[in-house]
């Protein structure tokens, strides 16, 4: 008999310990990551106290960041501009990679959002166009087994040879 798995006594924490972290420090402006300014008012606290701190982030979601407190606690920061949609980190890093070869610096946090907005409407639009291609496509008329072609597909007309043919020595079987 197999034991049950044991749940994390809490899940929230059992996530977000495994999450990638950097250590930063708190400015004014509050946390700094990836061109990203963070802010919450418990941050004040730690403007300009000297430490790094631990911030963990979700790859997947930058919309919001979780500072390590003192306690052991996660402090959840979010997006000092709250006007902004949550990208990934993959999107964030395409749209400073997009403003770097175009010659604008990506510590703009207005434009790099524009650049992430401008790349997720070329995906839709891409998106939609093949969509729509598919659909005008002229329907299949034929439809078979790709691991059987039939004898139409693969253009021999008749399979069977006009007169006999002699086989191969390999091919007699004698008793």
């Amino acid at each position: 008999m197999r034991t049950p798995v044991r749940e994390p006594s809490d899940p929230k924490r059992f996530y977000l310990d495994f999450l990638p972290f950097e250590q930063r420090s708190v400015g004014r402006a509050g946390l700094r990551l990836f061109n990203i300014f963070y802010w919450h008012g418990a941050l004040g606290s730690y403007v300009h106290d000297g430490n790094q701190h631990m911030v963990r982030y979700d790859p997947r979601d930058l919309s919001r960041v979780y500072l390590l407190e003192a306690g052991g606690a996660y402090l959840e920061i979010p997006y000092r501009d709250l006007s902004h949609r949550p990208a990934s980190l993959r999107e964030v890093q395409s749209g400073a990679r997009r403003l770097r070869s175009l010659g604008v610096s990506p510590c703009d946090e207005r434009r790099l959002f524009e650049a992430i907005a401008r790349q997720r409407e070329m995906v839709e639009n891409s998106r939609n166009k093949t969509l729509r291609a598919r659909r005008q496509a002229p329907p299949r008329l034929e439809k078979s087994p790709v691991f059987a072609p039939s004898v139409k597909q693969q253009g021999v007309a008749n399979p069977e040879p006009d007169h006999p043919v002699d086989p191969f020595p390999f091919e007699i079987w004698h008793e």
